[in-house]
């Protein structure tokens, strides 16, 4: 049999596992806002340049507005 209080090494664990999956929930939260983030660059650097390039061609911005 193994030494010690069972019902102590029992809860100890427990509260470890705990401990990790909150540690795990932590990182994966950390790791989707980074990718959100990461995203919003990425349409913002694009957008810029397609906004480059339509005033490297001339073309003026669509300002009209359709009525239905």
């Amino acid at each position: 049999l193994p030494e010690g209080n069972y019902d102590e090494q029992m809860r100890a664990r427990h509260l470890q596992d705990m401990r990790e999956d909150l540690l795990r929930a932590a990182a994966r939260a950390e790791t989707y806002h980074d990718f959100k983030r990461y995203v919003q660059e990425l349409r913002a650097r694009k957008q810029a340049e397609r906004d480059a390039e339509k005033r490297r061609r001339g073309e003026q911005p669509d300002t009209v507005k359709a009525v239905p």
